[in-house]
């Protein structure tokens, strides 16, 4: 099959080249990040917090799993705890057992561990906060995601 191309005027031109410059977030990535600092900094939160669970080695967790940018922690009394990279819309979603589907932008923060954090954007919680008061709850101890 022969595909043809048709040149494109010089205003539809002009219209494509003002869409381009205008082009925010979803291109270089919430507040200016590159999409490569997302994914960097999204992953090393992930690994973060599974390693945080499994030291805990606590017996009211059945399973952490890590795998394609997927963090699952499932516990025994409570149900899963899922966080997963949207990387179309820069984001990490949670999926909790006890307060249901979060979604969270990246905001640049140097004073935090990874020089960024997690905010909900529905209501601007944390997600380092949500995540350590959750499962503090949930395995009966002190959990600090940093």
């Amino acid at each position: 099959m022969r595909r043809t191309f048709t040149p494109l005027s010089s205003g539809a031109l002009r219209r494509s080249a003002a869409l381009l410059s205008s082009c925010s977030s979803s291109c270089a990535g919430m507040n200016g990040f590159t999409n490569s600092t997302y994914n960097n900094r999204a992953e090393d939160f992930i690994d973060r917090v599974g390693t945080v669970v499994d030291e805990l080695d606590s017996p009211l967790v059945e399973d952490t799993n890590f795998g394609d940018s997927v963090l699952s922690i499932e516990t025994k009394q409570h149900g899963t705890f899922v966080m997963n990279k949207q990387a179309p819309k820069l984001q990490l979603w949670l999926a909790s057992p006890l307060s249901g589907p979060h979604h969270y932008d990246m905001v640049e923060d140097e004073a935090a561990e990874g020089g960024c954090r997690w905010v909900s954007e529905r209501d601007g919680h944390d997600l380092r906060e949500k995540l350590s008061a959750e499962l503090s709850k949930v395995l009966e101890t002190t959990v600090v995601v940093e």
